[in-house]
């Protein structure tokens, strides 16, 4: 990893390819390491430039000075691109990657070429909390606060590496075996991280902040560039929730109805919205069916390839 010093923290990042070619950054998701998206990276850089990185508090990047408020956290990625020179860049974001994707291309327009989002956090998920009954939030699996807390007190004890074996039966590698050793390592040392259970933390309590969340609300046709909408199976999440969250059909079906009723909000972004759904993928779509991404890619490619003929 390479590193970047920002005025709010230290940043790391990977760069691949060839920096003539159009450049893709990737937002991560809650949690989540960049060497989840090495392998695609590395893929993808026969064609485009890619900038991996991690968001402050994460994998070997610094706490930040700032809250984890999406604002603050789209300024850094944006302190990221000047350092590194990157004008223009084809954004990609995962789960609440895209929440954070969407806010940088509110802020940073100009530098948007295209917005992917996969599977995203919608600035208005309160709806699961104010039309789900308890006991139906309780089963949705949508709450992360209580597994994050667990393993930052894992942590905080130093029991992380104990843990390590059970983590590699858990997302991401649940999804994806096939990781090289190194991104492996990488993976369970963010795993096992005190700090990033805190970022973490402090991440999520800004999304359950409705102010917050307020400022963010989705505004039709704000966005000139092309906004892709990535959405995981609707059958796969479901049979997920009525398996993990011991749950009927009835309950994972009205779950799976809001989830995607908030993401496709999104669409109204840009009149230049296309909508794709994963043919057999839950939420991590990008380990278990990378190829839509491509897919996507691709199709930006030939929007800018006509633009450049006219």
């Amino acid at each position: 990893m390479d590193f970047v010093e920002l005025t709010t923290c230290r940043l790391a990042y990977r760069l691949y390819g060839n920096r003539s070619n159009v450049c893709i950054v990737v937002e991560t998701a809650l949690a989540a390491s960049c060497a989840e998206w090495w392998h695609l990276a590395e893929k993808w850089s026969s064609q485009y430039f890619v900038l991996l990185y991690d968001r402050a508090g994460y994998g070997l990047s610094d706490e930040s000075r700032l809250d984890r408020s999406p604002e603050n956290i789209a300024k850094e990625l944006n302190d990221l691109l000047n350092a590194l020179d990157i004008n223009s860049v084809i954004l990609i974001g995962h789960s609440i990657g895209g929440l954070y994707s969407y806010q940088f291309s509110k802020l940073f327009p100009e530098k948007v070429i295209s917005l992917t989002l996969l599977d995203p956090v919608s600035p208005n998920s309160s709806r699961f909390k104010n039309e789900l009954t308890k006991q139906e939030f309780k089963k949705s699996g949508i709450d992360k606060s209580f597994n994050l807390k667990i393993g930052y007190l894992i942590c905080l004890l130093g029991l992380g590496s104990l843990f390590k074996r059970l983590f590699k039966k858990a997302p991401p590698f649940y999804y994806y075996n096939e990781f090289s050793i190194e991104a492996q390592d990488y993976i369970l040392r963010n795993l096992t991280s005190r700090i990033m259970y805190k970022t973490a933390l402090m991440e999520y309590a800004c999304i359950e902040d409705s102010k917050t969340m307020s400022n963010l609300n989705v505004v039709s046709g704000i966005a000139q560039f092309p906004v892709y909408l990535i959405c995981h199976t609707s059958e796969v999440v479901k049979s997920e929730i009525e398996y993990f969250g011991h749950t009927d059909s009835r309950v994972s079906e009205k779950i799976e109805n809001m989830w995607l009723d908030m993401m496709k909000e999104y669409l109204k972004l840009s009149l230049k919205s296309k909508f794709m759904q994963a043919k057999n993928s839950g939420h991590f779509i990008h380990l278990s069916e990378p190829e839509v991404i491509w897919h996507a890619l691709q199709s930006i490619s030939s929007v800018i390839n006509a633009r450049s003929l006219d």
